[in-house]
C-alpha cells in the first residue's frame, strides 16, 4: 500500500494585519493620548489662571471695601482677569528659562568639571531662597506679599535645583524643583495681587473721568457720599434723583457706584439691584479733557 504523503496541519493563526491598518491604529492611540494629554495640561492650566483672576479681583475691589465674593463672578471672569495679570510675569519667566536653557547647553561641560562653581551656586541659590522667604513675609500688599519675595524665592530654589542636578543629586532634585513650583506661583499670585492694587489705584485717580451715573428713584434712597447729589424731580413718575456717582463694576445683578469724590476711608460703596421696579440708572460720558 503506496505511503500517503503527511499533509501540514491547517494554520490556526490570523494572518497578520496589513501594515497600513497597523499604522493607522498606531496613529490613532498616539493621537489620542495627545489629545488626552493636552486636555489635561488646558485643564489645570484654567485653574491656575482662575486662581489667579480670583486674586486680583480680591486686591482690585477690596481696595474699594468690597468682598470677592459679594460680585458673583463667574468662571470665565476670573479666568479673563488671570489671563491679564499672569501672562506678562509668564512671557518674562519663559524668556528667562529659554535663556538659562541656552546658557546651560554652552556651559555644560565647564560646570560638571567644575565642583566649587556647582558649590557656589547651590549656596548662592539658598542664600536667595532665606533673603525672599524673608522679604515675602516683611513686604506686604493689600492682597498678600509683594512679589519680589517670592520671585526671589522660586529664583533660589531653581538655582539650588539646578546645582544639584549637575551633580546628580536625583532625590533632592525632586523636593527642590516641587519648592521651586510652589513659589513660581506664590510669585504670580503675588504679582497679580499687585497688578489688581495698581489697577484700583489707577480707578480712585481717573474716577472723575469715569462715565457718570445718575439714579432716579420714586422714593428716597438715602444715598450719601462725597461729591453725591439730590435733586427733586418735578413732572415724573420719579420723584428724585441722585448725581455725583461713578460706577465700579456691574456683576451679579447688581450696579457698584462710588462717589466722585471717593477716597480710601472716605465714602462707601453704593449697591443697587440692576432690575429694581422702582428705579432708573443713566449713564452720561465725562466731557472731555
Amino acid at each position: 500500500m503506496p505511503d500517503i504523503p503527511a499533509q501540514d496541519p491547517v494554520a490556526t493563526t490570523a494572518p497578520d494585519e496589513p501594515e497600513p491598518a497597523k499604522n493607522e491604529r498606531d496613529l490613532t492611540q498616539v493621537t489620542g493620548g495627545l489629545l488626552a494629554g493636552l486636555a489635561s495640561q488646558v485643564a489645570i492650566l484654567t485653574a491656575i489662571l482662575v486662581y489667579f483672576g480670583w486674586v486680583r479681583a480680591r486686591a482690585t475691589y477690596g481696595y474699594f471695601g468690597v468682598d470677592v465674593s459679594a460680585l458673583n463672578f463667574s468662571v470665565q471672569d476670573y479666568l479673563l482677569r488671570g489671563i491679564d495679570a499672569a501672562f506678562p510675569l509668564l512671557i518674562v519667566i519663559g524668556l528667562i528659562v529659554v535663556c538659562v536653557m541656552i546658557w546651560h547647553e554652552q556651559l555644560q561641560a565647564r560646570l560638571t568639571a567644575n565642583t566649587a562653581m556647582i558649590n557656589r551656586a547651590a549656596g548662592a541659590g539658598a542664600v536667595l531662597v532665606l533673603v525672599g522667604l524673608l522679604l515675602g513675609v516683611e513686604l506686604k500688599g493689600s492682597g498678600g506679599s509683594y512679589f519680589p519675595g517670592p520671585a526671589m524665592t522660586m529664583i533660589g530654589f531653581a538655582l539650588t535645583a539646578y546645582a544639584l542636578a549637575a551633580r546628580n543629586k536625583s532625590f533632592y532634585l525632586i523636593a527642590l524643583g516641587g519648592m521651586a513650583l510652589v513659589a513660581f506661583v506664590w510669585t504670580v499670585a503675588s504679582y497679580a495681587s499687585f497688578v489688581g492694587t495698581q489697577r484700583a489705584e489707577q480707578v480712585a485717580a481717573t474716577l472723575t473721568t469715569s462715565p457718570e451715573v445718575t439714579v432716579y428713584s420714586i422714593s428716597n434712597l438715602d444715598l450719601t457720599g462725597p461729591g453725591v447729589t439730590m435733586t427733586p424731580v418735578e413732572d415724573s413718575e420719579y420723584h428724585v434723583a441722585y448725581g455725583g456717582l461713578r460706577l465700579l463694576v456691574d456683576s451679579g445683578g447688581n450696579y457698584f457706584l462710588l462717589p466722585e469724590g471717593w477716597r480710601q476711608g472716605r465714602g462707601s460703596v453704593v449697591v443697587l439691584a440692576t432690575t429694581a421696579p422702582d428705579i432708573r440708572i443713566e449713564f452720561t460720558a465725562a466731557p472731555p479733557g
